[in-house]
């Protein structure tokens, strides 16, 4: 049945002699169920009528019934009656006022008769149909019986009963039954009046005059109103039992009411007092929220002050000032100057060395007032000699400025110290923190901060003066109310004259410091009564003094030597007559008395002692040198011949030079350090010299660290172990228990962190060793203990990257030693040797087959960074396979180690491995390790680039889509991964031709990273180039060479020409240069990387840059040379083989192609073609013959390579596909992977 809309309905009625509409609603639920249920009756009356009939009689109504009168449709019958009603105006009959009442009475079941019409076509046709007839018989007064004008009459008035009856109870069984048998009677009534008025007028007669017609029509009427009342009286029933029902549920709704009343009004009772308390609460809530958002905060701080955190706490070192000196600083006619010009230059406080500017940093430090905020950093090389560059000095600053957030939060500060903890804690830590990085947050944090005071103390012991001047001057470009109050202390030295040239200058000369001396000296007199009768005496020396004037340090030693105990006043003056002017005299005179009378043994550990202070590179504790004098040779003494009293030793015999302070050990002063290394007075007894050299110094250091560094415990495989599992594999299950135990062990080596970190500091500063100090190298760097110290320091530093560093520290080192001493240098297998032998002893020995791949996980990272691709491949390819036999191909350490072994694939060209292989690491990453993990995105982040170097841009473009998207919604930091698939993004966009898209991501990327880490972070400076890139190809040269050069100039300085991706930053520099005209810079940078031999095994690169040169030679009119060089390209590959041909001599091919014929050498043209498109099928060529490409073939090959090179590469294809051919070779096409590779299909043709 079709569907219909019984929601509405349009009523017509008639007013003065013209229909007229109204649209009525009913809802459509009811309809839609009265009408299912009309229809049922009406079906049902017609089986009760048929029942009534013979099986052959024709008035019975089925789907075989004659259909005498067509479907009658509601509006039709509606226009009959209106018609009826018309005609019956002209003889104002009573039948007319009959129907002027029943018009609108049947109106509202026009959808209800319209359903019965779709339903029941055969019964509606006898029903409606019939009813139609007689009212036409009837408005023309054709003789119509009263009897059947009544029963129309009747049956249209009580129509709308009979349906609303069942509308109001549309499942009753009582109310359809009797609705059923009175439609059966309806339609006996019908078809016996169709009857009737079909006949003929003498049939008419005879059957009214003879018949039962009238009889019949009696007892159908009368049956029809019997039903009638009967179908009303179980509508009304139904209708009672359903008020009955309704005042039910409304007296259990009442009662429900009236307990919702109860109920609410207790509720607004007790809602009443709870809004009182809820008042109360609401600040008591914002102060919870606000305590939360607090401890948000100094968690952070805190996670970021522990990250920053030196691993070593070294003291100062530093005397105290005296009370009541110093205070002359203030008084001082320079600093009420620098007072006076609002603090806006540096105040510059210069001394000789020893007279108290470090004393008086320490009180300017506590007293300098009234700034909420006072930094201060010393410079104590001679303590702490690792912290004496601007880095230790710029992360210092950090560090103080997050702990002033804790320990005096400042609301205004909040925000500015929120940023520095973000900062830091997007680093593992904080040796990874460049200086750069550092220098760009400080300024940074200044600028949203009050201003505060700077104390830098002994900037001339900074052995990298030059980038404090760079953090120094970042301040002063502050603006005023930002700006530090800046105070720096130190000698006068060349390098610091010229920084410090517009500073404000204090000078602590002889007369400026005088008075504090005679104060400190009157304390120490107060302090010791006995001087009092020399105390003239004494101020006299200091004022007579020539060459110890002004100095501290000299007076302090003075006052120490007078008050050793003295029996008589004279002892006492001829003592201090004795003493000499000038530091190292007077030294050398308290070293000498010192050791007077002492052991030889005494002066020989005196000697020792002082030989592995002088050179250390940060002050010893107590246990570390214990340590270090365990071994006189090559193993520790035995534990009875041991020092017990180390610190008790140290004080006695190296008075004064050295101090112990918080168990750590360090000289008074830097001036010591100065005097030791001073030569022999003549004299002086050699027994009681501690005279020496820094070589010396060093080369005891190198061998003690040596020493512990290969101690059998450190060339433990179980000990081993434990590194490597701590590194590799730290979620391992921890039924390991002797991983645990050999963690305690390592716990209990004291002197180890020391070696390990400076062994190579010290070595490499001899440039003498010893044979004995060789033999102590080379059996360290073949030895399993050389695992056990790369790992320890893979562990501190995060990264396999400084174990290389310290192979180009030797290699540097080695190159500087005597010849002699050259060659007994091993370096040939330094890492690999030892390394490989470890894996084959695990591989041989032991029950943990897993830790031979372990072993050699570090060693392909190694030859990573040593460029040595195939040894790199191969490991990696053992450590992957090792790793899935052994855990599975599901565990997440598999995925890593084939994550990596996947990078050998890029680099090596081989693409479509590396694809593969990075599209099954990401599916099961995606199930393994779920879409919260980042390794599942860095994975797809490798198939877009691969995508892209492949030139699917499409598809790379795709899987980006999913990268980015991903990454946006992961935890934690992400700050890196997410800039670096934003670089990615851009190589997408901008190899598509969207140049401006791929611009504003490599902006964002260079601005946020530069912002946060400074302008020299490698990220950072890998943007910058790709930047040049798009502002070149939009033809934006000083956009392009401004970030370019600049990036060159400080990748050739981090790295050197050597270095890949600076042979790549050179190349785009040289394309620029010649774009410009610029042919002369474009030569020289040429010259550069040819003459450095920086192009050997990179012949892609190699075919750029003399593409490149054959260019600029064609710009500047020749013609003979560039087809020289371009020629010469392509035959080298010819030598080489059909798979050396790459994407950059596809563009060799056109250039040269381009200039042979606008020399009219077009015959010469098409073999530079050759071999680049084939058939899309050979399969008409026998192999025993090579197939002849056709010179119309290698001319569409150059039409289609001009498409590819114009960015049309569908137009390409299809130049190709309509002449039946396709690529060569794929891999042609290629890009290959640089930092970023500039690709030569891009730039200015001839």
């Amino acid at each position: 049945m079709a569907e219909m809309d019984l929601t509405s309905y349009t009523v017509v009625t008639v007013s003065d002699g013209n229909p007229t509409s109204a649209s009525h609603t009913h809802p459509p639920d009811t309809l839609a169920v009265a009408a299912n249920s009309i229809a049922r009756c009406w079906r049902k009356g017609a089986e009760i009528y048929n029942s009534r009939l013979g099986a052959d009689d024709e008035r019975r109504i089925d789907d075989r019934s004659p259909n005498s009168y067509p479907v009658c449709k509601f509006g039709e019958l509606l226009d009959d009656v209106i018609n009826a009603k018309q005609k019956c105006d002209d003889s104002r009959s009573g039948f007319q006022e009959k129907l002027e009442g029943l018009i609108n009475a049947i109106q509202p079941y026009a959808p209800v008769i319209d359903v019965l019409i779709q339903q029941q076509p055969n019964i509606t046709s006898i029903v409606w149909g019939g009813l139609r007839f007689l009212l036409g018989i009837a408005a023309a007064k054709n003789g119509v019986d009263l009897q059947v004008e009544d029963g129309i009459i009747w049956v249209l008035i009580n129509l709308p009963r009979w349906y609303q009856n069942v509308t109001n109870d549309p499942h009753g069984a009582s109310t359809l039954d009797s609705t059923s048998q009175l439609f059966s009677c309806y339609i006996q009534f019908v078809m016996d009046s169709r009857s009737y008025y079909e006949s003929s007028n003498m049939a008419k007669h005879l059957r009214t005059s003879f018949g039962t017609l009238k009889g019949q029509i009696d007892r159908t009427m009368s049956c029809m109103k019997d039903y009638s009342e009967a179908q009303q009286f179980a509508a009304s029933s139904a209708e009672v039992e359903k008020s009955i029902h309704h005042r039910n549920v409304q007296g259990r709704y009442f009662e429900l009411q009236l307990a919702e009343t109860n109920e609410q009004t207790s509720f607004r009772e007790d809602s009443r007092n709870l809004q009182q308390r809820a008042d109360r609460s609401m600040s008591d809530l914002l102060e919870i929220a606000e305590q939360l958002r607090e401890e948000q905060y100094q968690h952070k701080v805190r996670r970021a002050i522990k990250l920053l955190k030196p691993t070593q706490h070294i003291p100062s070192f530093r005397e105290e000032s005296t009370a009541g000196t110093c205070k002359w600083i203030f008084g001082h006619r320079s600093f009420q100057r620098w007072v006076d010009t609002n603090y806006d230059r540096p105040l510059w406080i210069r001394g000789i060395l020893g007279c108290g500017k470090s004393v008086l940093a320490d009180f300017l430090h506590k007293n300098i007032g009234p700034l909420p905020t006072t930094l201060a950093y010393f410079f104590s090389a001679f303590a702490n000699n690792e912290s004496a560059d601007a880095k230790s000095l710029a992360r210092s600053l950090v560090l103080q400025l997050l702990q002033k957030g804790i320990s005096s939060p400042n609301s205004e500060c909040q925000p500015a110290i929120d940023e520095l903890a973000s900062f830091c804690l997007e680093f593992e830590n904080s040796c990874q923190i460049p200086f750069y990085s550092l220098r760009s947050v400080i300024a940074k944090a200044f600028k949203k901060m009050p201003r505060c005071s700077l104390i830098i103390d002994g900037l001339d012991e900074c052995i990298d003066i030059a980038n404090v001047r760079h953090l120094v001057e970042d301040f002063i470009d502050l603006d005023i109310e930002h700006r530090p109050k800046a105070i720096i202390l130190s000698r006068q030295t060349e390098d610091l004259s010229e920084f410090m040239a517009n500073s404000v200058a204090i000078v602590m000369d002889t007369k400026t410091i005088m008075p504090d001396i005679e104060q400190f000296i009157s304390k120490k007199i107060a302090e010791y009564p006995d001087l009092d009768s020399i105390q003239e005496q004494i101020y006299a020396k200091i004022r007579q003094s020539q060459s110890s004037g002004g100095m501290f340090l000299w007076a302090s030693q003075m006052m120490d030597c007078l008050m050793q105990p003295a029996r008589t006043e004279e002892k006492q003056l001829r003592r201090l007559e004795r003493i000499p002017e000038g530091l190292t005299n007077a030294f050398e005179q308290r070293v000498s008395q010192h050791g007077k009378g002492r052991k030889s043994s005494d002066l020989m550990l005196r000697r020792e002692i002082l030989l592995l202070l002088l050179a250390s590179k940060r002050a010893l504790m107590i246990g570390e040198l214990e340590v270090a004098l365990q071994f006189k040779t090559r193993y520790r003494q035995q534990k009875a011949r041991r020092l017990i009293d180390v610190k008790g030793e140290v004080q006695d015999l190296c008075k004064p030079l050295v101090s112990v302070m918080e168990d750590r050990v360090a000289f008074i002063h830097s001036s010591v350090g100065d005097f030791l290394c001073t030569p022999e007075l003549a004299g002086v007894n050699p027994a009681l010299s501690i005279h020496m050299t820094l070589k010396e110094s060093h080369s005891e250091l190198a061998s003690r660290c040596l020493n512990v560094l290969s101690e059998e415990q450190n060339r433990s495989p179980e000990r081993i172990a434990y590194w490597l599992y701590k590194n590799v594999y730290a979620d391992v299950p921890r039924h390991l228990h002797y991983l645990e135990a050999q963690a305690n062990l390592n716990r209990e080596i004291i002197f180890y962190e020391y070696a390990a970190r400076y062994w190579d500091y010290h070595l490499t500063a001899v440039n003498g060793p010893t044979a004995a100090l060789l033999n102590q190298l080379n059996e360290f760097l073949r030895n399993y203990e050389f695992v056990t110290w790369a790992e320890y320091l893979y562990n501190l530093k995060s990264e396999i990257a400084p174990v290389a560093e310290v192979l180009g520290d030797l290699k540097s080192w080695k190159v500087s030693l005597p010849e002699d001493k050259r060659d007994a240098v091993d370096l040939d297998a330094f890492f690999t040797r030892p390394y490989r032998r470890l894996s084959e002893y695990y591989a041989q020995n032991g029950e943990d087959h897993l830790l031979k791949y372990l072993c050699l996980y570090h060693l392909g990272d190694f030859y990573a960074l040593q460029y040595d691709l195939d040894a790199e491949y191969d490991v990696k390819r053992d450590v992957a396979s090792g790793f899935e036999s052994i855990l599975g191909n599901r565990n997440p350490l598999t995925l890593r180690a084939k994550y990596s072994f996947g990078m050998c694939y890029t680099v090596r060209g081989e693409l479509t491995q590396a694809l593969d292989l990075y599209l099954n690491i990401s599916a099961i990453q995606k199930v393994v390790c779920g879409l919260h993990n980042p390794d599942y995105y860095q994975s797809l982040q490798q198939v877009a680039f691969l995508q892209f170097l492949m030139t699917r841009f499409e598809e790379a473009n795709i899987t980006q889509v999913e990268v980015s998207s991903g990454l946006s919604n992961l935890r934690g930091s992400k700050r890196r991964l997410v800039l670096e698939s934003n670089i990615f993004d851009g190589y997408i966009h901008e190899a598509l031709g969207l140049l401006e898209t791929a611009l504003a991501l490599y902006q964002y990327v260079y601005k946020t990273q530069s912002g946060i880490l400074g302008q020299n972070n490698p990220l950072a400076l890998y943007a910058q180039i790709c930047m040049a890139s798009a502002y070149r190809k939009q033809q934006k040269y000083a956009e392009a060479l401004e970030n370019l050069e600049y990036a060159f100039q400080i990748r050739q300085q981090l790295w050197g020409l050597a270095d890949p991706s600076v042979v790549d930053t050179a190349i785009q520099l040289i394309i620029i240069y010649r774009e410009m005209k610029r042919f002369d810079d474009a030569n020289a940078r040429i010259d550069l990387i040819m003459d450095e031999g920086q192009l050997e095994n990179k012949f892609q690169r190699y075919c750029q840059v003399k593409h490149i040169q054959a260019l600029v030679l064609i710009d500047q009119g020749e013609f003979e040379a560039p087809c020289k060089i371009l020629q010469s390209l392509l035959d080298r590959q010819g030598e080489k083989g059909r798979e050396f041909n790459n994407r950059s001599l596809l563009w060799v091919r056109l250039t040269l192609a381009t200039i042979l014929k606008q020399h009219g050498k077009d015959d010469e043209v098409g073999m530079l073609f050759y071999g680049l498109v084939t058939p899309l099928q050979d399969g008409d060529i026998s192999p025993q013959f090579e197939r002849i490409e056709s010179l119309g073939e290698m001319k569409i090959a150059e039409l289609a390579l001009r498409l590819i090179r114009d960015r049309q590469r569908n137009e390409a294809e299809s130049l190709l596909e309509e002449n039946n051919l396709r690529w060569s070779r794929k891999e042609d096409f290629w890009l290959f992977e640089g930092g970023p590779s500039a690709d030569t299909a891009w730039m200015e043709g001839p």
